[in-house]
């Protein structure tokens, strides 16, 4: 018997240390069994990463002229805002 397998996505806007929306913008969302990508071009642009399987995942987020940065993500199905 196939059970559907229940999915996540994840939602964000990366923002500066001043809260300000920045641009080009590259995202990727990995779990042990996968990795999706996104991108924002434009200030404000949301990312939405998926559809993914539930379970930890690691979020890395890299835009110029920053230290990329990553943030473990506990995933539970549906959408996660960040």
């Amino acid at each position: 018997v196939l059970k559907p397998r229940r999915v996540s996505w994840v939602s964000l806007t990366v923002i500066d240390a001043s809260g300000n929306p920045l641009s080009d913008v590259s995202a990727t969302l990995t779990t042990p069994a996968e990795a999706v990508s996104g991108a924002a071009t434009s200030e404000g642009e949301r990312i939405e990463l998926g559809p993914i399987g539930e379970g930890d995942a690691l979020l890395r987020v890299t835009a110029p002229g920053f230290r990329p940065r990553s943030r473990p993500i506990a995933l539970a199905g549906g959408t996660t805002e960040i």
